[in-house]
């Protein structure tokens, strides 16, 4: 998973997001990503954007942490709890609204991809049946 800004650039929200959410953390951006897996000898067999799914989960964890505040606060002190309330409030209206991406990248070894293989991201985490198996597998 990659998730992606849509700026190139920091705003007040990125440096938020690096300063209290994930400090140490980075959010690269999908041509860096995409550009190393390619040095690393990797090819992209298919790219999701899962904006918009993303943007109502991060709406359904607000208010899983609203409903459950007393729980959260018995875990985590009040700045901790509105960091992390404040914070996916702000994510999932930045998906919402496009300003943030979120990316499920497939990758394979050039050449080594399995040609009954999943052909997009999403059928890559699907099961396959049993009848879709690899000889010898």
């Amino acid at each position: 998973m990659c998730l992606s800004p849509v700026s190139a650039s920091d705003d007040d929200t990125t440096l938020f997001v690096r300063r209290f959410v994930f400090p140490g953390g980075e959010l690269p951006y999908l041509s860096e990503i995409v550009a190393a897996a390619e040095r690393a000898g990797l090819e992209v067999i298919a790219i999701e954007n899962l904006r918009r799914h993303y943007a109502l989960t991060c709406a359904a964890w607000v208010m899983r942490l609203q409903a459950h505040r007393e729980q959260c606060l018995a875990l985590v002190d009040a700045r901790t709890y509105r960091t992390w309330l404040l914070y996916l409030a702000a994510a999932a209206a930045s998906f919402d609204r496009g300003d943030l991406e979120l990316y499920h990248i497939l990758f394979a070894h050039r050449g080594e991809m399995d040609p009954a293989g999943p052909v997009t991201a999403s059928a890559a985490t699907s099961p396959r049946p049993a009848s879709a198996s690899p000889a010898g597998s």
